[in-house]
């Protein structure tokens, strides 16, 4: 198993050298980044529990709520649809590269149906924390999309763990009460 599951890192970093090379070579004149920071903390303490309020972001048509998932920050797409937290391709590869997930981290591989009702492949891993405002979550499911840009997806897993959840879409902000 470990060796399947090192094969597989090692198609994702080839896919994702594929892909930057790919767009290095075809969008050179343009630049845009999206920053992801990585933080040494290797646990997040588990917070208080109490009433907790986010400011979304939107980007596009989605709103987004900032994270910090095992360490690292990002934005993660509101999504009520979605039945896991969800990363990409990419997110992941940096993520074992930075030894955020590791091999103890993956539990294997599972099947999904997308919101276009395609069915797809996806390799699931134990999220060891996922910090959302002051709430820390530990030991949920992940899933990996086997396509390299998916977006980021804020799914389920995590959702219900926070209790109650409202949001203003006026004011773009995100409630819960865990």
């Amino acid at each position: 198993e470990k060796e399947e599951i090192n094969a597989e890192i090692m198609k994702i970093d080839s896919e994702v050298k594929e892909f930057k090379d790919k767009f290095e070579k075809n969008y050179s004149d343009i630049f845009f980044t999206k920053v992801i920071k990585a933080t040494t903390e290797p646990e997040i303490p588990e917070a208080p529990k109490s009433p907790s309020e986010i400011q979304m972001k939107k980007n596009g048509g989605v709103w987004e709520i900032p994270c910090k998932i095992n360490g690292l920050d990002a934005d993660f797409i509101y999504d009520t649809g979605s039945a896991d937290v969800f990363i990409s391709l990419d997110f992941f590869s940096v993520m074992v590269k930075q030894g955020n997930i590791t091999e103890k981290d993956i539990l294997g591989n599972e099947r999904f149906i997308d919101a276009s009702g395609n069915i797809n492949e996806a390799v699931s891993f134990n999220i060891r924390n996922i910090k959302i405002g002051n709430t820390v979550i530990n030991n949920i499911k992940g899933s990996v999309s086997n396509k390299i840009n998916s977006p980021l997806l804020l799914g389920q897993t995590a959702l219900k763990e926070l209790g109650e959840i409202t949001t203003d879409h006026n004011k773009g902000i995100f409630y819960f009460n865990d």
